[in-house]
């Protein structure tokens, strides 16, 4: 055994790797740790590390199985999958050649040898029970961002490695993270900086300062002094304990502090925000509140096989939100919909079905709060000019939402899918202010902190702000109405 052992082993991946990479492998070789842990900021190339290790391993070992993991299928796709293609076109590794593709319930590659790599979604909130986990057998397995995984999925896979090892093969499940006040942080994280973290468990921290293959302009980027100051603290500088700005428009407290154990009975009506995708990277997400409480989150992407350029995007979408709404028996009026890019297509198909929803944009400025000075004069209407509180209908929506999820005047329910996603998107949000107004920042810069658009958070805005849209007789008076629709059809 101990010499199948030393000959698997021998097949891990040789230089050019950085000091930290082969620190990494040296452990992992020792044949002593069993869940290994890597990472811990951004660009330290712990996504490239787990290409290397899986590839070799199914080239050299054959007959193995090994599982690759992310929370979101989609954003397993769009990056780790990635980290892996281009590995392998830079290493001359080729489809059709090396391996083969199978894309029917996942991606699988199967090699010559009749090792296979499957990458998987992991995601507790879609499959409770972790039915997909339930057959495999594995030779090891990688969770790539583990600090966005369950608990409970780490301790499930940890099950399912070491059944297709027949050759004395190396049983391990390799991790990477991010900063993040997570089981990762607990399990791993704390003792290893107490000294205390033993066999089996391994971490090895590896930041952008560690990898020598980085580009200058990436380096630059990360370190970029206007950057928000979580983002250089947790992501640049591996600081965990940094969990967010003095600024942020709520706190992690605060935000717990809204947790709601038990969904409700529907007794009040129900609202709905969808923020479409803008770009290749956002998610198309749905929330819905009923009342004061968000009581769902739903991610309703295009699968890859419906794909192409004469793609409806408008049908797809709207047509969902017609049957989502029809089955929660909640009316166009009180659904929103971002109305910019993409979600115009969608807003025109559901008005040709005659589902006349709420047109969102962040930029409007009609309905925002002002600050009334009682000495100003009055017009001719007996009314006082104010100044206002927020530039955009958006800073103002974040933040009284943020508000009365503080003060629990709305909450969140416990058990909501994508929860931690909801979470991390508006823990990201911070707030200026600039002349008596209060400015929450743009999406542009909290894309960059998070690496992807809050489009849960962005969607759950939109549902709380088309919630406290006043109305007269039925009809709407801020958004776009049935007779702003008939007007543009003359």
């Amino acid at each position: 055994m101990e010499n199948q052992n030393s000959q698997a082993t021998a097949t891990l991946p040789q230089p050019p790797v950085s000091p930290k990479q082969a620190e990494f492998i040296q452990a992992l070789r020792s044949l002593r740790y069993r869940f290994m842990l890597f990472g811990g900021g951004t660009g330290g190339g712990k996504s490239w590390l787990g290409a290397q290790l899986f590839i070799n391993l199914a080239m050299n070992q054959p007959g193995t199985a090994y599982g690759i993991f992310r929370k979101n299928s989609t954003t397993l796709k769009r990056t780790t999958l990635r980290t892996f293609q281009k590995y392998a076109r830079k290493h001359n590794i080729k489809e059709g050649r090396d391996y083969e593709v199978n894309q029917s319930g996942g991606v699988t590659w199967r090699f010559k040898n009749g090792s296979t790599i499957d990458f998987m979604e992991l995601d507790v909130s879609k499959d409770p029970e972790l039915n997909k986990l339930g057959g495999l057998e594995l030779t090891a397995a990688m969770i790539d961002e583990a600090d966005e995984v369950a608990e409970q999925a780490f301790n499930t896979l940890r099950f399912r490695i070491g059944r297709n090892n027949f050759n004395g093969e190396k049983a391990f499940i390799y991790l990477t993270c991010n900063p993040n006040q997570t089981w990762v942080k607990r399990m791993f994280y704390d003792p290893a900086k107490k000294g205390t973290l033993g066999e089996p468990f391994y971490f090895l921290e590896s930041l952008i300062t560690d990898n020598p293959f980085q580009s200058s302009e990436a380096l630059a980027s990360a370190s970029d002094p206007t950057a928000p100051k979580q983002y250089v603290e947790r992501y640049f500088k591996g600081n965990w304990n940094y969990v967010q700005s003095d600024n942020a428009i709520i706190q992690l407290v605060e935000f717990e502090y809204s947790f709601l154990e038990v969904l409700p009975p529907r007794e009040t009506e129900s609202y709905v925000g969808f923020d479409p995708s803008r770009e290749g990277d956002d998610i198309p997400a749905l929330a819905r509140w009923d009342g004061g409480v968000l009581a769902d989150l739903v991610s309703h992407e295009v699968p890859e096989d419906l794909k192409s350029e004469h793609f409806d995007y408008g049908a797809y979408h709207g047509q969902f939100i017609i049957d989502y709404c029809t089955a929660h028996n909640i009316p166009a009026q009180n659904v929103a919909i971002d109305g910019v890019g993409n979600g115009g297509t969608v807003i025109d198909y559901l008005n040709g079905k005659g589902f006349y929803v709420r047109t969102y944009k962040s930029g409007f400025t009609d309905g925002l709060e002002q600050i009334i000075d009682p000495n100003t004069p009055t017009n001719s209407k007996g009314e006082r000019s104010g100044t206002k509180k927020y530039p955009d209908i958006r800073s103002q929506t974040y933040w009284n939402m943020c508000r009365d999820l503080a003060s629990r005047k709305c909450r969140v329910y416990e058990d909501i899918p994508y929860r931690d996603e909801f979470q991390k998107d508006l823990l990201a949000h911070t707030y200026t202010t600039d002349s008596k107004m209060l400015i929450v920042e743009g999406k542009d810069k909290v894309k960059k902190l998070l690496g992807r658009s809050p489009d849960f958070s962005d969607a759950a805005e939109m549902g709380y702000w088309v919630s406290k849209l006043p109305r007269r007789g039925g009809e709407i008076i801020s958004g776009r109405s049935y007779r702003d629709i008939l007007k543009s059809r003359r």
